[in-house]
């Protein structure tokens, strides 16, 4: 998700990537057995979280007009 081409694209308000990551991240949980491998997914989510605020950041732009 950091240094990914996919991971790059949740920045973007057109692409698809959030979503598509968020599906494999739903299918990886199924085979979750481990505490440690939960922690994994929750950082994963972290991660698509903070990715997912840069875009709706760049959806809400909003003009500075000076005074």
């Amino acid at each position: 998700i950091i240094n990914s081409e996919l991971g790059d694209g949740i920045e973007n308000p057109e692409s698809k990537a959030f979503e598509t990551i968020r599906d494999h991240n739903n299918e990886l949980w199924n085979d979750v057995k481990y505490t440690r491998e939960a922690v994994l997914d929750g950082e994963n989510i972290d991660l698509m979280a903070q990715r997912a605020a840069r875009q709706v950041d760049k959806l809400v732009q909003v003009g500075a007009y000076d005074k």
